[in-house]
C-alpha cells in the first residue's frame, strides 16, 4: 500500500468522481483508476459502487477512509516536523558583483 494510493482513494471519496479526483491531484483519470484497482486488489475488497455518474464508497471504503485520513495526517505531521530543519535549508544564495574595468598605466 502506498501513500499516493490513499491520496487518490480519499480524493475519489471526497469528489465521488475519478475525473474530478484526478483533476484535484493533477493526475490522469487512468492513473487514479489504476491506483484504486491496485488498492482494492491488495485489500481484497470492493471500494466503490457506481450510482449514475457518481462513485459511492462501500462500507469497507468508509472504514478505510477513516484510517487513511489518520495515516495521511500523520504523514503531514512528519513533513511539518522536518520542513524547517537546517539540514533541509536549501535556499539559493545569490552573489552579485558589478563589472569593473581595470586600466594598467
Amino acid at each position: 500500500m502506498e501513500i499516493r494510493q490513499l491520496q487518490s482513494f480519499l480524493a475519489v471519496v471526497d469528489e465521488a468522481s475519478v475525473s474530478r479526483a484526478a483533476a484535484k491531484l493533477c493526475l490522469s483519470p487512468a492513473a487514479v483508476s489504476m491506483q484504486l484497482r491496485n488498492l482494492a486488489a491488495e485489500l481484497g475488497v470492493q471500494l466503490f459502487v457506481r450510482s449514475g455518474r457518481k462513485l459511492l464508497p462501500t462500507s469497507a471504503a468508509n472504514q478505510l477512509a477513516e484510517q487513511a485520513r489518520r495515516v495521511l495526517e500523520g504523514v503531514r505531521g512528519i513533513e511539518r516536523t522536518f520542513e524547517n530543519t537546517p539540514e533541509k535549508d536549501h535556499r539559493p544564495f545569490h552573489f552579485a558583483a558589478g563589472a569593473t574595468t581595470l586600466i594598467h598605466r
